[in-house]
């Protein structure tokens, strides 16, 4: 399921980064 959206995950993981500090 997530395999259709990888995308979305790559962008959560730098946005959860921290890119809002």
């Amino acid at each position: 399921m997530e395999q259709l959206q990888p995308r979305p995950c790559l962008l959560m993981t730098i946005w959860t980064l921290g890119p809002a500090d």
